[in-house]
């Protein structure tokens, strides 16, 4: 069979026709007025911190971290701004991080490293490496994680810097997990992980790759995800969502683009601010939490043809309490968890994913834009990073380059000649 190259180039010159994008609205499109959401935001975060401080902390901030909920909490805190409005919130989200009262749990170590990542200071920042490294010890074999972690965390023996191999990633030092976790269990380990990457700690490839095998082979026959291998709904469906995207990123590749991709139909022909698709009355605030994470990591208002943030926002406006908190049912009820969820939407809590920090020890860092080739079937035939070259039997193809939330996309013919497409990211058309 006759095979010529392909050689994708980033350039400041010639541009893939972008994808026509939708028309946004923004919030006065929707008939809200920012000032309103700044006020809610406000008003929410005031009545959390003295709801917890006049109630659950007994005046007492060193209480806080007492219980689990607290972490999210003080996460929707830092992301509201309270912490810079108020001394006293500020010291007690800073001793939660810097006493280190948190279990070996999950949940808890990975909210506490998104906890680090969000409050930004330089010296706390250094707790991201142990909370990762926990993380990565405690994953499965087949991706995913439980509840319980080993007790990596409370390990002094396990605090030194991880070794880094020669591509600049750490060594898998152990994989302790026992496996047969949850979808839910296993994003939050990955939303945690990211927030070290963030940073210029590069975990071991091998946990980014089960991360995509673990969600690519629970992704059910509809596109979405459900809390194992049962019924998708939305929650878990923005989970896998959002965990392909994270794998993908960490590891410079487009591999879940296609999943994600089903995923985000599914999602789109089902998304309802007003109610948790697939599981009504539970968890609706954590559901629109979800639904934050995915179009902030990927960098869009829009999943599919929902314009996500003003349809959340206008329902939250209209469910605030007149004291500042919002409620739920079910363990929603607990007006901790509603408020801190509600508070994460309105401030648009998840960084969209882009280049992460230069990794720990490397020497060179380079914008990275995935691509994938298809053929004239729609199958995907190659994969790689713009500026490598793929060899390809001759004919016509489809070649979309990833950058943030847009795709470019250019349909070529390899035809046996120097083939050779500039890509320009930023660029207009």
């Amino acid at each position: 069979m006759l095979r010529a190259t392909l050689t994708l180039m980033l350039t400041t010159g010639l541009l893939f026709s972008q994808q026509e994008p939708r028309e946004e609205k923004g919030l006065e499109g929707f008939g809200i007025d920012p000032a309103d959401v700044n006020r809610a935001i406000e008003r929410g975060s005031t009545y959390l911190w003295q709801m917890l401080l006049d109630g659950e902390l007994q005046g007492n901030p060193a209480l806080l971290g007492n219980r689990e909920e607290h972490l999210i909490a003080a996460l929707a805190l830092v992301h509201a701004g309270m912490h810079e409005r108020e001394p006293l919130c500020d010291a007690a989200i800073r001793g939660l991080i810097e006493g280190s009262r948190v279990r070996a749990r999950t949940y808890e170590l990975a909210v506490l490293a998104m906890l680090v990542d969000a409050y930004d200071d330089q010296e706390l920042l250094a707790l991201l490496p142990r909370l990762a490294r926990s993380l990565v010890e405690s994953q499965g074999e087949d991706g995913s994680w439980t509840y319980n972690t080993p007790d990596f965390w409370l390990d002094p023996s396990r605090h030194s810097e991880p070794k880094l191999e020669a591509e600049q990633r750490w060594s898998l030092l152990s994989s302790g997990g026992t496996g047969n976790g949850d979808n839910s269990c296993a994003q939050f380990a990955v939303l945690g992980m990211r927030a070290a990457e963030r940073h210029g700690h590069a975990l071991p490839a091998v946990t980014w790759q089960r991360v995509r095998q673990l969600f690519s082979a629970r992704q059910q026959a509809d596109g979405g995800w459900g809390y194992k291998d049962d019924a998708s709904y939305g929650s878990m469906s923005c989970a896998g969502i959002c965990s392909l995207a994270i794998a993908d990123w960490a590891l410079a590749e487009a591999a879940g683009q296609a999943a994600r991709d089903r995923a985000l139909s599914w999602l789109d022909a089902r998304l309802d601010v007003h109610e948790h698709t697939g599981s009504p009355g539970l968890w609706h605030y954590y559901y629109l939490y979800s639904i934050e994470r995915v179009g902030q990591l990927l960098g869009s208002p829009f999943i599919g043809s929902h314009e996500w943030y003003p349809l959340g926002v206008g329902w939250l406006l209209g469910e605030q309490g007149g004291d500042g908190r919002w409620q739920g049912e079910g363990p929603e009820e607990d007006p901790v968890l509603a408020t801190s969820f509600a508070l994460l939407f309105l401030t648009r809590a998840t960084e969209t994913l882009a280049e992460p920090e230069p990794r720990t020890g490397s020497l060179l860092t380079v914008p990275v834009f995935p691509f994938e080739v298809l053929d004239q079937e729609g199958n995907q035939v190659a994969a790689g990073i713009v500026g490598e070259t793929v060899e390809l039997p001759k004919g016509w193809y489809t070649v979309k380059v990833h950058h943030g939330s847009q795709v470019f996309v250019r349909e070529l013919q390899v035809d046996g000649r120097l083939n050779t497409i500039e890509f320009a990211p930023g660029g207009g058309d």
